[in-house]
């Protein structure tokens, strides 16, 4: 982790507090920090329910999490970013615990200077639709919401808690280098704006044959246990194959690590919604992207 110490100053008039990097010490108060974020809508990740999860990810490349303290030692906020190829940085937060105290500015103004000096040029975030509060405060720090990105469900499946539901017959395997540009037209006919990046794609992707056919396909980040992509082929649909691919592939997360799964899907896809709530995630957030360039 880097080393990310500021020292304790005043900004705009208001006492802020010491920017350091998280480490796993701060796991008891961060993980109820975010946990209630996420019930509060102001974020759409992280959701951490429980210390293991945190941890799994503060390992994971590309991703940065700090915290706030104030001049007792008490964690006041916590925020993060994960770096893309596109040159955005996500940001995981920021997570306030005491507001008012112009903490969320601090933090904010810290991690994207960060993210910048390794090469951002522009940021990202997930704000709750119903947080109004949340948007005013993105505006006033120089975000603007993306018309062009679809309102997103954010959703949790938690261990023992995956329903059975009828599912198609197929061939669930781990993808291949030939399976690449099967796989990335598949994600272009379901996500318009994005590509597979196949340079770090097949890691953790997955597939679906039927006939002999990759009828679908699906990637999840173990670190994140966050399903990135889930498509299947058009003439394929209704017959059960997304969701033989989405419950094999989470049968197997757990095999070696029962943590909660989480994933995005628009708002206005009934069908997968309805699909995800039947499998039996829950705790849903629905959110918007904001960006700042």
């Amino acid at each position: 982790m880097r080393n990310t110490l500021s020292s304790y100053e005043k900004e705009g008039g208001v006492n802020v507090a010491t920017i350091r990097s998280l480490t796993r010490a701060d796991l008891p108060v961060v993980v109820p920090l975010a946990d209630e974020a996420a019930r509060r809508a102001l974020i759409g990740r992280p959701m951490w329910a429980t210390e293991a999860d945190a941890a799994a990810e503060l390992d994971t490349p590309k991703r940065t999490f700090v915290v706030a303290v104030d001049e007792t030692g008490t964690v006041t906020g916590m925020a993060g970013y994960r770096l893309r190829s596109t040159g955005e940085a996500e940001l995981y937060g920021p997570l306030v615990a005491v507001e008012g105290l112009g903490t969320g500015a601090w933090i904010e103004s810290r991690v994207t200077s960060m993210a910048a000096q390794e090469g951002a040029t522009s940021f990202s975030m997930l704000i709750g639709i119903s947080n109004k509060e949340g948007q005013a405060w993105a505006e006033w720090r120089g975000y603007l919401r993306d018309s062009e990105a679809p309102e997103l469900l954010h959703t949790w499946l938690y261990p023992g808690e995956l329903r059975d539901v009828a599912a198609g017959e197929g061939l669930v395997r781990r993808a291949v280098a030939a399976d690449l540009e099967r796989v990335d037209c598949l994600v272009q006919e379901n996500f318009a704006h994005r590509r597979t990046q196949p340079a770090t794609w097949l890691e953790n992707a997955w597939v679906v044959e039927k006939d002999g056919q990759v009828a679908g396909c699906l990637r999840l980040d173990p670190a994140a246990a966050w399903v990135d992509y889930l498509c299947v082929d058009p003439v394929w649909r209704r017959r059960g194959l997304g969701t033989l691919l989405l419950t094999e592939v989470i049968r197997r997360f757990w095999d070696g690590a029962p943590r909660k799964v989480g994933l995005a899907v628009p708002l206005d896809d009934t069908a997968p919604v309805s699909l995800f709530r039947r499998l039996g995630f829950r705790r849903e957030v629905p959110v918007a992207r904001w960006v700042k360039r």
